[in-house]
């Protein structure tokens, strides 16, 4: 779009836009961008967003998964449901950038974009994005119990991230608060991370752990969804119960 803008002989461009399920036609005036000496008309154009995520599950009786635990909301868009399709890709993680407080930490890492892709979204609602899994998602893996809402105690589990490559590793963590939920919520508990290892390498979690299931007494309990920005060793849980049927 870019190149045909620069390109444009006429003085204005006609643009054909969808707004509120209504096609209109503007016609817009580009100006010359001093910097880089070309015509540019002033907005943010895209057709997709992309960014590193943890998977949560996959349930074998129905080959359904569900991961982030929390909705995919792109900061140009006030549409919420504006992205409610989409592709999962394996991932490795190259590096991480260390969390501290008031600056939240991220993992870096790029998609295996040449293998065949390992699910697809159809859902992106409140509680994580959701979809079909492809074998390589389900295939030889180990399977663990699901718990629910009411197992939830204060108390050491554990959480399952990637910090380097593709395997995820087992972190310890502490629950510090249990919040009694009847009614779905992406803030369940309040969770501390405990493990020198993650915290040396990561400061606690970062962007990009959102989904990493989370394990007490050996059964899948929730996910991870929320760091504190003022002490990223700290954040949200959200309950397996307001995601596993999706």
């Amino acid at each position: 779009m870019a190149q045909i803008v620069n390109g444009c002989k006429d003085e204005s461009v006609k643009l054909v836009v969808e707004r509120d399920g209504n096609r209109i036609e503007i016609s817009v005036k580009p100006l010359l961008d001093m910097l880089e000496n070309k015509k540019k008309l002033g907005i943010i154009v895209k057709n997709e967003i992309a960014g590193i995520g943890t998977l949560t599950y996959v349930r074998p009786d129905n080959k359904r998964f569900g991961g982030l635990g929390h909705q995919i909301i792109d900061e140009y868009s006030k549409d919420k449901a504006f992205y409610n399709r989409g592709r999962l890709y394996c991932a490795d993680i190259m590096g991480v950038v260390k969390g501290e407080a008031g600056k939240a930490g991220e993992l870096r890492g790029v998609f295996r974009r040449g293998e065949a892709q390992s699910g697809s979204v159809d859902k992106n609602i409140f509680s994580g994005v959701f979809g079909d899994a492809e074998p390589i998602l389900y295939d030889k893996r180990p399977l663990i119990e699901l718990g629910n809402r009411n197992m939830v105690k204060q108390g050491k589990g554990y959480i399952y991230t990637t910090l380097e490559g593709g395997v995820p590793c087992r972190y310890e963590i502490e629950i510090v608060k249990v919040i009694k939920q009847n009614s779905p919520s992406d803030k369940s508990m309040v969770i501390h991370i405990t493990d020198k290892a993650l915290l040396n390498r990561a400061g606690g979690i970062c962007q990009g752990m959102s989904g990493s299931p989370i394990i007490q007494n050996g059964k899948l309990i929730g996910a991870v969804t929320h760091v504190f920005i003022n002490d990223p060793t700290r954040g949200y849980g959200i309950y397996i119960d307001w995601m596993i049927d999706n």
